[in-house]
């Protein structure tokens, strides 16, 4: 069996679209309370009561949900992890994971708005590695409530790189055709592919093009 899992966190969107992108992978699911089916729960869903504090731009429901499903997705025997968010879908998963370091840690880009940080949107790594950076953005939330999830999320990153000496690995230049992923969530954005992200002018910097850390 594959040791690499995804935990997709988040409210469901598309769910139907979304298995079919996923069909061949260990996922995991991980959601709320409130979308548990009123019959036999799958397996490979974790249903969590969602925090009574959302915290600083919701970001203890984006903690709380990959937090539980990296822990099953350990429990379960899962040494690389995707922690990828509901509302995209890849176009072709195979072709996704080939982009993918496993001893690096795996981000889109490296951002230099607003001071400098990590982009969020999916990442991949060791499962330990990832718990421990959500472990740390938890605490963070408690100690640096002003500061963005993606702030929080740098800053985790950057105590583990320290400790562990893990190099960057981002994906950004290297989506194409063969392995885009599309925004599937309603809105102005719906059914976009994410290689327009290649001409955001932020996250093209020599951070990004180097693999390099800030």
């Amino acid at each position: 069996m594959s040791k690499d899992c995804v935990v997709i966190q988040g409210p469901t969107h598309d769910q139907e679209r979304m298995s079919k992108a996923w069909e061949g992978f260990n996922v995991i699911y991980s959601t709320w309370d409130d979308e548990k089916p009123k019959g036999e729960i799958p397996n490979n869903f974790v249903y969590n009561e969602k925090p009574k504090d959302a915290g600083f731009r919701n970001i203890n429901y984006q903690v709380t949900s990959t937090l539980s499903g990296l822990k099953k997705a350990k429990k379960d025997g899962f040494d690389f992890c995707l922690k990828w968010r509901s509302d995209y879908v890849p176009s072709n998963a195979t072709n996704l994971f080939k982009m993918f370091d496993k001893k690096a840690l795996n981000f889109i880009a490296w951002s230099n708005h607003d001071g400098g940080y990590l982009i969020d949107y999916f990442f991949a790594g060791k499962t330990d590695y990832l718990i421990q950076i959500f472990e740390k953005m938890r605490e963070l939330e408690k100690t640096c409530q002003h500061n963005f999830p993606e702030q929080k999320l740098t800053m985790a990153t950057r105590e583990l790189v320290e400790k562990k000496c893990i190099k960057p690995n981002y994906l950004l230049n290297k989506f194409d055709d063969s392995n885009y992923c599309t925004f599937i969530r309603p809105g102005d954005d719906y059914n976009t592919s994410n290689v327009v992200w290649q001409k955001d002018l932020h996250w093209q910097n020599d951070l990004t093009e180097g693999n390099r850390w800030a």
